[in-house]
């Protein structure tokens, strides 16, 4: 495995793993959230607290986090390897974008949020930015 990739590999986890917490420690009316509290203080509820950060935190970083861990898992596992950054962009932000569109057209629940969609696709496009030195070793 590539120096690239292992950096890769690295951040797609950590922003899994920050988002799930995220997801957790902001929204209680989910299952893993009350069995989360169930065995943690209620005090690391950080919903009760409302400030802009909180906000953005609880709203829109954790779809990045995953939409950024989807890009990066996508990156290390599409084999052809000269085509895998479009793929993993296309992939992520279309996936995005369809998931928001089943949300805003109510055949799944959620809030179909145009910000998501923008979200989706900055977290796609962040791979370029991740993967910089690697054109560079070329």
């Amino acid at each position: 495995m590539k120096k690239v990739e292992i950096k890769i590999y690295i951040i797609g986890f950590l922003a899994l793993l920050i988002g799930v917490f995220i997801y957790i420690l902001a929204r209680p009316d989910t299952y893993i959230s009350k069995m989360f509290f169930s065995i943690v203080s209620n005090d690391l509820y950080i919903l009760k607290y409302d400030n802009a950060f909180i906000k953005i935190a609880k709203i829109y970083l954790a779809d990045f986090l995953w939409a950024l861990s989807l890009v990066c898992f996508l990156y290390i596992v599409y084999k052809p390897f000269e085509k895998r950054k479009l793929m993993s962009i296309l992939c992520t932000g279309i996936f995005g974008t369809l998931w928001e569109a089943m949300q805003f057209l109510h055949f799944m629940r959620g809030t179909g949020d145009y910000v998501d969609i923008l979200v989706y696709w900055s977290a796609g496009f962040l791979i370029i930015l991740l993967t910089r030195e690697e054109g560079k070793a070329k």
